[in-house]
């Protein structure tokens, strides 16, 4: 599941006589355009993003024409040399379009997802820049072939798919090498909430992996696979009673609890307050739980206080993030575009125009979720221009 956790990336790249990316000039052609775009954070994450070795004091780094800009959580530990996840994107989608990468670029990573506590930090940037590239070239690639590279650039579909498409999606992976057999994504179910505890530690990926056996005891198996199913059905149905059974775990949490203090203690804390459900995101530390929407704010704020105490009793950090599903996966914007040519705005006050295919409106509850991403951006001081297809199948019937 996608939550509403943002990473944002500002790429910029002068547009005048470069070959690709025609479509997306102002009329004069003279200046660079800024590519903003917001990746939302899915639940699992297993590969966090390479450490930085160039760790400027001013943030950024200049390396072979591209200039990299980390600001934000991680600002220390995120490479802002030419391996950075999203350079390496960005360089990927070029080649696959068969265009030469710009000899300048200048990449800026404003970085909100906390990195190695399970949250999908290295895939955001990754499918950040494959979404601000294909946006610069002219949209020539699709949801589902950017899916797929990003996909084999993370090295596992769990957390690049969710940032891709958002919502809940369902994966089948494949065991002959490739990575994605088939998937589904569902709608998050309306009135849900999530709460993420997340503490002032990190958990390596291969520590984490390397605690889960390789032969599991077919009861456990049994016991997953049940709830597997029924946590599909129950998002697909809307049925929040249940989520808490429907996340219990036996095949990793068991296994990689000794490196989580309090896991356990914050399960059932979760299930004594009234909570919905609760598990580990990905291979952890953070600890994921959900909550009813419509709870109020001194009750919200009881449970998260509650929630946090298992890891402060015992000397450890935490914050706790209250998040709404994202609906809508990564998003491409241009800031300043045509502004020249619009009649009482002038050129450089940022104008972002944001489009919204038909399954976005294709519900009461996607155009409540639209309705906020708009006004969000309105509050954020930008002129929106909102371009929206008909809802649902509607053309199609037409």
């Amino acid at each position: 599941m996608a939550l509403e956790l943002y990473n944002y990336l500002t790429v910029e790249i002068p547009v005048n006589g470069f070959p690709c990316g025609s479509a997306l000039l102002t009329e004069s052609g003279e200046s660079g355009h800024s590519y903003k775009r917001s990746g939302p954070s899915p639940l699992r994450s297993d590969t966090p993003p390479p450490p930085s070795t160039e760790t400027g004091g001013s943030g950024e780094e200049s390396s072979q024409g591209i200039i990299v800009e980390v600001i934000g959580k991680g600002a220390g530990e995120i490479s802002r040399g030419p391996d950075n996840l999203a350079v390496v994107a960005m360089r990927r989608l070029f080649e696959e379009a068969g265009c030469p990468f710009p000899p300048w670029v200048k990449v800026v990573l404003e970085n909100n997802i906390p990195v190695g506590r399970g949250l999908g930090s290295s895939a955001s940037g990754i499918v950040g820049g494959l979404v601000a590239a294909n946006s610069f070239l002219g949209a020539p690639f699709g949801d589902e072939y950017l899916a797929r590279l990003a996909a084999e650039l993370e090295g596992h579909p769990d957390n690049v798919l969710p940032a891709i498409f958002g919502g809940v999606v369902i994966i089948a992976n494949r065991t002959d090498g490739g990575l994605i057999a088939d998937y589904l994504r569902l709608e998050p179910p309306s009135g849900l909430k999530a709460l993420v505890v997340v503490p002032d530690f990190e958990l390596p990926t291969k520590r984490a992996r390397a605690a889960i056996p390789e032969y599991v005891p077919l009861k456990d198996a049994v016991f997953n696979v049940s709830r597997a199913a029924l946590l599909a059905a129950a998002i697909a149905r809307n049925d929040l009673s249940k989520l808490r059974k429907a996340t219990q775990d036996r095949l990793h949490q068991p296994y990689r609890a000794k490196f989580v203090p309090g896991l356990e203690e914050i399960i059932d804390l979760a299930e004594k307050n009234g909570c919905r459900g609760a598990a580990l995101s990905g291979a952890g530390p953070s600890v994921l739980v959900f909550i009813e929407e419509d709870l109020p704010d001194w009750r919200v704020s009881d449970i998260k206080a509650r929630l946090a105490e298992p890891f402060r009793k015992r000397g450890i950090g935490c914050e706790v993030l209250e998040l709404r599903p994202d609906y809508f996966g990564a998003k491409a914007w241009h800031e300043d575009l045509l502004t020249s040519g619009v009649q009482g705005v002038s050129h450089g006050s940022g104008i972002v125009v944001q489009k919204f295919g038909g399954t976005s409106v294709g519900s009461p509850e996607r155009i409540r979720e639209v309705a906020k991403l708009v006004a969000r951006t309105r509050e954020e001081g930008k002129s929106v221009v909102v371009v929206v297809s008909a809802m649902g199948d509607t053309t199609d019937h037409l």
